[in-house]
């Protein structure tokens, strides 16, 4: 039997609506248009939020819960800290709500946020950083071509996405196609071959 992972894509038009309507703050009102990056459908736009969102988290925003337990959102939130900061700001974090996110006293700080293709926040940035970024993008350009260069071939991954897709065209192998859809005691032949089939006309 082969089982979707969490997260994966929505394949109908009313599971999108469900999840508009569940976060229909977020991107919030006053953000700036999406902008699509490439690859895997990740988006960036920019908004004005609470202080350290990319540790406390921004409540309007859809979470993690389904893929990352507790632990691991609580290590990524830690290692953002700087000297001295008090790690149980972490640990005994609390939301301040999606009512008190929307309101304007508390939108005190602009950021550029990364989501991925359901829109769950990657990556935050305040303005310093985005500058620095801006100003050694040639230099990170450089290090991804070296490190690309010393990139091999991975044929396990290829081999892996030719058995997942080998286990998607066989699940429904079970059924039989082309018979009558009844227990085998009841029925087992195929449809041409029912015996309550007219005879052949011929001409």
């Amino acid at each position: 039997m082969v089982r979707s992972l969490p997260g994966r894509p929505f394949l109908n038009p009313t599971e999108i609506k469900r999840f508009r309507s569940k976060h229909r703050f977020w991107p919030p009102p006053d953000a700036s248009p999406v902008v699509a990056i490439e690859p895997w459908g990740k988006q960036l736009f920019v908004y004005n939020g609470v202080n350290d969102v990319e540790i406390v988290g921004d409540p309007r925003a859809p979470g993690w819960d389904t893929t990352r337990p507790q632990w691991w959102r609580e290590s990524i939130a830690l290692s953002m800290l700087k000297p001295g900061e008090d790690p149980n700001k972490v640990l005994s974090m609390e939301s301040i709500g999606e009512e008190a996110a929307n309101k304007p006293e508390n939108m005190t700080h602009t950021h550029l946020c990364v989501t991925d293709f359901r829109r769950r926040p990657l990556m935050y940035m305040n303005p310093e950083e985005l500058k620095v970024v801006r100003e050694n993008l040639a230099y990170i350009k450089e290090q991804l071509a070296v490190f690309r260069n010393k990139l091999k071939p991975n044929n396990e991954a290829e081999e892996i996405e030719r058995m997942r897709a080998g286990l998607e065209d066989d699940k429904y192998m079970h059924i039989r196609r082309g018979r009558i859809m009844n227990p085998p005691q009841r029925s087992g032949r195929g449809v041409m071959s029912a015996p309550n089939r007219p005879p052949r006309r011929r001409t």
